[in-house]
């Protein structure tokens, strides 16, 4: 992501961020998703699986999971998953890139694309689980990326 460029909308916000997982994550993009995505700003159904399936295989890499990258389906395994993928203020590097990415989409996110999860990122969270019914306390826990990732 480049690191100190305000985007203007949510859709230069979600080709940054396209254009992110494109640059780090290639290779597994071509394994598991069929390619890179195209970097035209809108989370459709490829980019959601592109931001899965780097989700699943960091859960993989640091925590020592076993979920499949490949798989679409957000399912028991993945829940189970993401409650050892806790962020919060302070966060840094490929979770909070992801939470990023989805939560611009989403038009909640209006901050930098930089994989921190500062203050903005916070709020976004909150205003997130506020319209999701969860508990808007602005820390990324396991209901919050299950609704995040479905």
């Amino acid at each position: 992501m480049e690191a100190g460029k305000k985007q203007d909308t949510a859709k230069d916000r979600v080709e940054s961020y396209q254009r992110w997982l494109n640059t780090w994550y290639p290779k597994l993009l071509r394994q598991c998703c069929g390619g890179c995505l195209e970097e035209d700003g809108v989370y459709g159904e490829k980019t959601r699986n592109a931001s899965l399936t780097v989700w699943k295989d960091i859960l993989n890499r640091l925590y020592g999971c076993s979920l499949t990258p490949g798989d679409t389906a957000f399912g028991e395994k993945c829940r189970e998953a993401a409650s050892r993928a806790i962020i919060k203020n302070g966060s840094t590097g490929t979770l909070p890139a992801i939470a990023e990415g989805i939560l611009a989409a989403k038009g909640l996110y209006r901050g930098n694309m930089d994989a921190v999860f500062g203050d903005s990122m916070e709020t976004a969270v909150r205003r997130f689980q506020k319209a999701q019914g969860l508990d808007a306390d602005g820390i990324i826990g396991k209901e919050t990326w299950s609704r995040l990732l479905k």
